[in-house]
């Protein structure tokens, strides 16, 4: 946590310290002034002052549930920042985080709960979760792609950042755990020849 002394006075010093930033992106700026003898004293109350600072954020900052912090960060950032495809597609998935983080305090989740519901995600049967639970028709057990799984990691971790920016946490616990890989498809490419059978037979045809 940054900090900065200003001499106001013969025995007066401000002290200002720069504690991240609010959900609308503003910075958090937190000010005091001292009478100290000193330049080396006012250091020493600047020392204090930061303890005092940080101990109160701990204090508070982290009570947000995950859920609140979603929808500070649509409010927020997704709102400005990002395509309507992109926060619709968001709003689909994340009931399944609802599901199994919502309702835990931020400063409680940690890179294990991440990595275990990345991996609950890949078990069969996890789509059931967005059915409808008077549904009577049988259900296959699939599981989600890895593609899917992907964007459940970026939607936590763009939430993590923006806490993180905000003060609220002081690290990204995604960022701890290794991403979901996605592997690559190789495509077909049509040749010269089978391009031309192709055309052909289209010739005649709307």
């Amino acid at each position: 946590m940054a900090g900065s002394i200003e001499k106001r006075g013969d025995t007066s010093y401000r002290l200002t310290i720069s504690a991240g930033f609010d959900g609308n992106g503003k910075r958090i700026k937190h000010t005091k002034t001292v009478n100290c003898t000193s330049e080396r004293e006012a250091e020493k109350e600047l020392a204090r002052f930061v303890v005092a600072v940080e101990n109160q954020q701990h204090a508070t900052s982290g009570k947000m549930t995950l859920t609140g912090l979603y929808e500070s960060w649509k409010q927020h950032h997704a709102s400005k920042n990002l395509a309507p495809t992109t926060i619709a597609c968001y709003n689909f998935i994340y009931p399944r985080i609802k599901v199994a983080l919502g309702q835990k305090r931020i400063d409680k989740i940690e890179p294990r709960h991440i990595q275990a519901f990345l991996a609950n995600l890949a078990e069969p049967g996890i789509k059931k979760i967005q059915q409808k639970k008077d549904s009577k028709k049988t259900q296959p057990k699939e599981s989600l792609s890895a593609s899917s799984i992907k964007k459940h990691h970026e939607l936590l971790s763009s939430m993590f950042n923006k806490a993180v920016r905000w003060g609220l946490l002081p690290y990204n616990p995604c960022q701890r755990i290794d991403p979901p890989k996605v592997e690559r498809k190789s495509k077909i490419i049509y040749d010269q020849q089978t391009l031309g059978v192709f055309l052909h037979h289209l010739e005649g045809e709307d």
